[in-house]
């Protein structure tokens, strides 16, 4: 009986001490785990830098971070083309054909290679804030898609805005047509950025869509990257914009990828310029005008 008894008493012992353990040992994986999804991503975008490299050697200036109409001539087979569309016409290891291009959504084979461009830390919970699952979209009617993690810096201008003070990289300059209110893509030119170490070229959220889909396939603020812009729609489907400020991915910041190809993890607040704040951060980082 002593003998049964000893062997319960160290057996308890024994979980005990297991279980302390335990308690220590799996936060510390947890945060390897987490460490090695941050340079993950970081090596994704690094990736992303690259295939825009090649894409500006090719066409002096960056992607359009969309495009008002493809160039099907079949009308029910238009949609906006996005600068990931762009990409993947043989720059990020896809080769997209015009015509898949022109497809929406892009399924199956068209994403192959695609998966760069998203964080591994943009799913699960985090993501459902957004899109009720990872490979099941609700952006512009698409059924299926890669999660895309990055936003192209990209701002709105004015008709006849001087592209000395575009800001972002990227943009749509709103315009009126014989009394109809259109807008017109435009994009800097490489020789415009006159500091690439010290601005954006895509920004990080959980908020983009899918690969070759709309969502916020632009970022234009930090105010973007946690879900502002989108309120309303937020609300119509039942979410809260304060949830989304609590998705931040890395360090409670996000991931920055910046024009001459280097990647940098800050807090939002950190991106601000002097009088800035984060629905208008006035340039620094944000901005091709160093006398924002």
């Amino acid at each position: 009986m002593n003998k049964k008894s000893f062997s319960l008493i160290e057996m308890m012992l024994v979980m005990s001490v297991l279980a302390v353990m335990a308690s220590l040992f799996f936060p510390s994986i947890s945060r390897a785990v987490r460490s090695s999804y941050h340079m993950v991503c970081m090596e994704h975008q690094k990736t992303i830098a690259q295939a825009i490299s090649f894409y500006v050697e090719d066409h002096g200036r960056f992607p359009l971070f969309r495009m008002a109409r493809s160039t099907s001539p079949n009308p029910k087979k238009q949609h906006s083309v996005f600068w990931d569309d762009l990409l993947g016409a043989g720059y990020d290891g896809r080769n997209l054909t015009q015509q898949q291009m022109d497809k929406s959504p892009l399924v199956g084979n068209d994403l192959n290679a695609s998966d760069m461009y998203a964080c591994p830390l943009d799913e699960g919970v985090d993501r459902d804030l957004v899109f009720p699952k990872r490979f099941k979209g609700i952006v512009l009617g698409q059924a299926e898609g890669r999660v895309r993690s990055y936003g192209l810096n990209s701002f709105g201008s004015g008709n006849g805005t001087p592209n000395s003070v575009k800001k972002g990289i990227a943009g749509v300059e709103y315009k009126s047509i014989e009394g109809k209110n259109v807008f017109l893509s435009w994009s800097q030119s490489a020789m415009n950025i006159p500091m690439p170490s010290e601005m954006f070229m895509l920004a990080e959220t959980p908020a983009t869509g899918y690969v070759g889909s709309g969502g916020g396939a632009a970022v234009g603020s930090p105010n973007s990257q946690d879900g502002v812009p989108y309120v309303n729609w937020l609300n119509g489907m039942g979410i809260s914009v304060d949830l989304l400020k609590n998705v931040r991915y890395h360090n409670r910041g996000w991931n920055y990828l910046f024009v001459d190809g280097h990647v940098e993890n800050l807090l939002p607040e950190e991106t601000l310029a002097k009088n800035g704040d984060l629905s208008n951060p006035k340039g620094n980082y944000w901005s091709a005008n160093p006398d924002d």
